[in-house]
């Protein structure tokens, strides 16, 4: 005995518990206010896509037909209507999710690293020079008279002192020291202020290019560098340049977080146009509904109207009616 085919009525009940149990899995984690809301905003025919931001107030987004369509505040259930409130949001959740201050605080982890690791032969170098500023220093080399005094009152540096271009180079490495130290705690600075104003970012830029240059000045410091007419006097800092490296590297990454942001202000015009329309909808749709029914009816009494007129004229008193 051959089964029965199934029934069209069987295929419908299994098209609408799929289309049920869909709609769950898309709204999955939403708040009874928040579904409440999307069921009075969509149309059956509608395919919406509700996704929780990553932000610490709890909204969710909602796309209708593939397009942006408005923001929900979870708690309540209410669409966010605020233009800058929409945009921060979207910013916020850019940045959470991005790792943005995460990144920041590891390129500034990085580049206090970065600095530390050339402590002790700076100040190696700084003591066999006699640029050496701690509290007992008397010394201080401020020009060439004062650079040659302190050199001298050093034992190592007394034997050279006078040998030409070595005053000459200790305070090049003076000079190139200042200029570190200056260009280190800016861009620090700028880094740390870009956590909260990433348009500060345009200014770590600037900054960071700076510090490379300031670190270039010392590596190329004659005093460090063996080469035809330099001196070799100092052990070159032994600085990791990978590390530096990933400075850069997160520098670049969170500057591209930022350009995102700032197109963040389009994109959240765009989903509060689509609000406005689609509650401006809402709102009447059931005047739209009551319309067409009154049309509807309107066009079947018009509709009877001509059957019995045409029935009278032929003399077919029935006629539509069978």
């Amino acid at each position: 005995m051959t089964a029965k085919p199934a029934k069209p009525f069987s295929y419908f009940i299994f098209f609408i518990l799929f289309l049920f149990l869909s709609l769950q899995i898309s709204f999955a984690g939403l708040s009874t206010s928040s579904q409440y809301t999307l069921s009075l905003n969509t149309e059956p025919s509608d395919v919406s896509i509700a996704s929780v931001l990553n932000t610490s107030q709890k909204t969710i987004i909602v796309a209708i037909n593939g397009r942006e369509t408005f923001l929900l505040d979870d708690a309540t259930g209410q669409p966010i209507t605020d233009k800058v409130k929409i945009a921060t949001l979207l910013d916020e959740h850019l940045r959470t999710t991005k790792n943005y201050s995460q990144t920041i605080d590891l390129a500034v982890s990085t580049l206090t690293s970065f600095d530390a690791s050339k402590a002790a032969r700076e100040s190696l170098c700084k003591r066999i020079t006699g640029l050496y500023t701690g509290p007992e220093d008397s010394t201080p080399c401020n020009d060439k008279v004062s650079c040659i005094v302190s050199c001298s009152a050093v034992q190592m540096c007394a034997g050279v002192v006078y040998a030409a271009g070595i005053v000459e180079s200790i305070m090049e490495y003076r000079d190139d020291l200042a200029a570190y130290n200056s260009s280190f705690e800016n861009f620090k600075g700028s880094m740390q202020s870009a956590k909260a104003d990433g348009t500060r970012l345009t200014e770590a830029a600037q900054a960071f290019n700076s510090y490379k240059a300031a670190v270039s000045g010392i590596n190329s410091n004659r005093l460090l560098t063996n080469c035809s007419d330099c001196f070799d006097y100092c052990r070159h800092y032994n600085w990791s340049m990978a590390r530096l490296t990933a400075v850069e590297r997160n520098l670049t990454y969170v500057i591209s977080i930022q350009n995102s942001s700032t197109a963040l202000p389009v994109r959240s015009d765009a989903i509060l146009n689509s609000t406005n329309a689609l509650l401006a909808y809402s709102s009447q749709r059931p005047e739209i509904k009551s319309g067409l029914q009154s049309r509807l009816k309107k066009m079947g009494n018009e509709l009877n109207n001509s059957i019995e007129w045409l029935a009278k004229r032929m003399g077919v008193a029935e006629l539509g009616r069978n």
